[in-house]
């Protein structure tokens, strides 16, 4: 018998954070679906694409017991939310939602801070934590040595985990989601 998988997704309209872990937390998949370089794309388009991406996943990956996806942003967080950003990041989740429920699968939605406490036992990050990014990555480095993490080769950041390993360390959050149900 295979032990159960659970997949979790952090979606942007830029790149999809998708993770997929065992109940043991045995990594399976982790990657960015990067949506960025593909020019300028309707969210419809990118629909298209996540469902492509997707049903790839589960032909290579199996199906999940579980997905989760985080909660879309529903408030202002500092100057660098703007209304239209949000409005767009909720319309695309909800329409990557819908290509998984055309593809038979339930979603759960579960609150960052929900997915950070599965996964540390900190519902917030801890008030001595500047970084929660970083933080969160170096949680996941610890945890999985084996999985590789980009990290910048030169520059102002050099030695530090590259921003586009941010995504699917925060779908590998969402995937521990599972824990909290038991």
């Amino acid at each position: 018998m295979t032990e159960k998988t659970y997949m979790g997704l952090d979606i942007s309209t830029s790149h999809i954070g998708i993770c997929i872990s065992t109940k043991s937390d045995k990594i399976i998949l982790f990657e960015n679906f990067d949506l960025s370089k593909l020019g300028d794309m309707s969210i419809f388009d990118k629909a298209k694409l996540f469902r492509l991406k997707i049903i790839d996943v589960f032909e290579k990956y199996g199906t999940p017991e579980k997905i989760y996806i985080e909660k879309a942003l529903l408030m202002f967080k500092g100057a660098a939310s703007r209304i239209q950003v949000i409005v767009l990041l909720q319309q695309f989740n909800a329409l990557c939602q819908f290509v998984l429920y055309e593809l038979g699968h339930t979603v759960t939605l579960i609150a960052s801070s929900t997915a950070l406490k599965a996964t540390t036992g900190h519902g917030r990050k801890p008030k001595f934590i500047d970084d929660k990014k970083a933080w969160t990555a170096e949680i996941f480095i610890e945890k999985h040595p084996e999985v590789v993490i980009k990290k910048y080769d030169k520059g102002k950041n050099i030695g530090k985990v590259h921003s586009d390993m941010y995504d699917p360390i925060d779908a590998w959050m969402l995937s521990r989601s599972h824990v909290l149900d038991q």
